[in-house]
């Protein structure tokens, strides 16, 4: 089994804590390798959630992230989950 380490933190209000799975690794694919089985994992969902985050409900936030996700897939399947969980601290 993998072991992960133990960590704490305090959000401030105004904070935003994103918890998202590595599907988000595959799922921004360049124009090259889009229609490809095995895609290399990049940090371009960064981009995408760094574009957002002006948003400042959590549930808005996810959505144009998730929009932006099935725009950069073009329609083609995912090969893994992708998962966020967006935690807004009031």
């Amino acid at each position: 089994g993998t072991t992960f380490g133990e960590a704490e933190l305090e959000l401030a209000p105004g904070d935003r804590l994103l918890l998202y799975s590595d599907g988000f690794e595959q799922a921004f694919p360049d124009a090259a390798v889009l229609r490809q089985k095995h895609r290399l994992p990049n940090d371009r969902y960064l981009q995408s959630f760094a574009r957002h985050r002006g948003l400042t409900e959590a549930q808005a936030f996810c959505d144009a992230v998730s929009r932006e996700t099935d725009e950069a897939c073009a329609g083609t399947p995912l090969h893994d989950d992708v998962t966020l969980v967006c935690i807004d601290r009031q």
